[in-house]
């Protein structure tokens, strides 16, 4: 196998793309005869209009946003004029309901969206095989990308996290990109983040790591002159879009506050967490470690390495799970080894899930840069047994 840096046969990329493509055609053909039961034991399908990732409500926000438009603006003034009520009420970013009423998405008419999102699977997978190819990644480790089972599963699953992962992997290709031009690497990281901000509120911490970004390597370390004033347009813009959507999405944040105080993990909630794991120890130190224990209990969660949230059968836990050995030593490698401005983005993009609710399901966007970083993880870890073992010998 080739080290990362050593780019490999474009041939192999081209076959990593058909394998991803080709299995993904498969799943969604096959899933229309014979649906996939998720943990709720709901049917998943490209035919079927499940709620099992939130669809209810996102179809509930449809009708607020292309019909109850009053209803909206009043929830609004109630919530920040201190009204109780208006805690009640948040809504989501207006870009999935838009396009669930555009294609009318709902039980009888599901094949039009779920066909969307079957090519965006595909130029999603097909963008971060590109960039793992680019980046050194071998043969072996652009085959089992390929066919990593959690893109697959947001495939037949019509929600937010396939459209953010999306967003993102645009946000990455371009803004990470030191080849394209400062004004159009810019222009096209603005577009990004405007459909970002309108689709999901943890798309802040894109902004706010692209203004701290810009204030950082677009602004303090380059000398007076156009591009020194062009970044400090450029994070200026951010920070007003930063500052309208963090009213917008508000409510929103006081409910994952409350909900995810209800999240359990590996049978224990937060608090109790907070109050302590182990009370026959010292205060400070039981307090102390069963902090650790929350925040390593939720980096498992995000990474997939958790039990089953319903009745899953045994083969698609497991499926679910496989990724989580590749995905934990990539970031664990990725906080220690990677340069600061990967670090910062990672660390931006996951504080807010880690804070509240921490699922799989969030990391789907960072996917691939974990997957790029727990290929160099497990080339060290190969590496140093290789050495263990020719010293025993």
């Amino acid at each position: 196998m080739l080290q990362l840096g050593e780019r490999t046969s474009p041939s192999y990329l081209k076959m990593s793309f058909l394998i991803a493509i080709v299995s993904r055609i498969v799943l969604f053909c096959g899933s229309m005869v014979v649906p996939i039961p998720n943990e709720s034991g709901l049917a998943i399908s490209p035919l079927t209009a499940n709620t099992a990732l939130d669809l209810g409500y996102y179809q509930w926000a449809r009708e607020m946003y292309f019909g109850e438009t009053q209803v909206v603006i009043d929830a609004y003034i109630r919530f920040f004029t201190g009204n109780e009520a208006g805690y009640k009420f948040f809504l989501p970013g207006p870009l999935f309901p838009s396009l669930l009423h555009v294609f009318d998405y709902g039980p009888g008419n599901t094949l039009p969206l779920s066909m969307i999102y079957l090519l965006l699977s595909g130029g999603l997978v097909a963008g971060w095989l590109w960039w793992l190819w680019r980046n050194g990644v071998g043969r072996f480790w652009l085959y089992v990308f390929a066919v990593l089972p959690t893109p697959y599963w947001f495939t037949l699953n019509v929600s937010t996290d396939l459209l953010f992962a999306g967003i993102v992997c645009a946000f990455w290709l371009f803004w990470f990109n030191a080849n394209i031009p400062d004004v159009r690497r810019m222009t096209s990281v603005a577009v990004v983040v405007v459909l970002a901000v309108l689709l999901r509120p943890n798309s802040l911490s894109l902004l706010l790591f692209l203004s701290v970004d810009v204030l950082i390597w677009e602004v303090y370390l380059k000398g007076p002159g156009q591009a020194r004033r062009r970044g400090l347009l450029f994070a200026t813009l951010i920070a007003i879009l930063l500052v309208i959507f963090s009213l917008f999405y508000m409510p929103y944040f006081y409910w994952v506050v409350a909900v995810s105080a209800r999240i359990g993990y590996f049978g224990w909630l937060p608090e109790q967490y907070m109050t302590g794991l182990w009370p026959d120890f010292p205060t400070v130190l039981n307090r102390g470690l069963s902090s650790l224990a929350l925040l390593a209990a939720k980096v498992l969660y995000l990474t997939g390495l958790r039990p089953s949230f319903g009745n899953t059968a045994t083969p698609l836990v497991v499926l679910r799970i496989l990724p989580g050995i590749i995905m934990l030593p990539g970031l664990l490698w990725l906080l220690l080894r990677a340069n600061w401005r990967v670090r910062f983005f990672v660390v931006f993009f996951l504080a807010p899930i880690l804070s509240g609710i921490s699922q799989d399901r969030y990391v789907l966007p960072i996917q691939p840069v974990l997957f790029f970083y727990g290929v160099k993880a497990w080339g060290e870890i190969i590496k140093l047994c290789l050495r263990v073992r020719r010293t025993a010998t």
